[in-house]
């Protein structure tokens, strides 16, 4: 008895041994990527071409939304939106990093869809929209302003971050409401 307990004692150390060791390279990888550098120009260029999008969804929305909730939201968006992308503009425009002046192709397409949908489809593709940038963006700037390359514009994504989580936070909270994704 005493031994098929230290047996059993020794198989369940090697399973966990073995477990273990094939996690780790995992979460090294994890790691490594979490402690990346992450480029200036890779961030602006991401940053302001999502900024660039949330100003043609809100221009959108301004003129669709019914939902007096969502229409807050969207006007809170456009002020904090242009204080931000501003601010990002500056420092990129003084360090001659180039931003984007076009929307990307998703952004397109995601455009021309709000724009063909109305009423409360357009609110649920909306509020799916801005779940998916926001969350987006809030990832973006956490990672530069842990691991970004430029002082100045980690220091811009450190201070814009609660901004971006707190809208990130605001929209979550209107799809709980029922204005909400698919």
């Amino acid at each position: 008895m005493h031994w098929q307990r230290l047996v059993i004692s020794a198989a369940l150390v090697g399973i966990c041994l073995t477990w273990a060791q094939a996690t780790e390279p995992q979460q090294t990888r994890s790691r490594e990527l979490q402690v990346r550098p992450v480029s200036p120009d890779t961030f602006v260029m991401k940053a302001t071409a999502a900024w660039l999008a949330e100003r043609g969804f809100s221009q959108l929305a301004s003129t669709k939304a019914i939902n007096n909730d969502l229409r807050k939201f969207i006007q809170q968006v456009a002020t904090n939106d242009r204080k931000l992308s501003k601010d990002l503009r500056t420092i990129a425009e003084t360090k001659h990093i180039p931003i984007a002046k076009d929307l990307d192709q998703n952004h397109m397409e995601l455009e021309k869809r709000l724009a063909s949908l109305s009423g409360s489809s357009f609110e649920r593709e909306y509020v799916d929209t801005q779940l998916r940038d926001s969350q987006a963006m809030v990832t973006l700037y956490e990672s530069y302003s842990q691991n970004g390359t430029d002082a100045d514009l980690k220091a811009l994504a450190a201070q814009d971050l609660p901004t971006l989580k707190h809208r990130l936070s605001l929209i979550q909270e209107l799809a709980s409401k029922g204005v909400h994704t698919h």
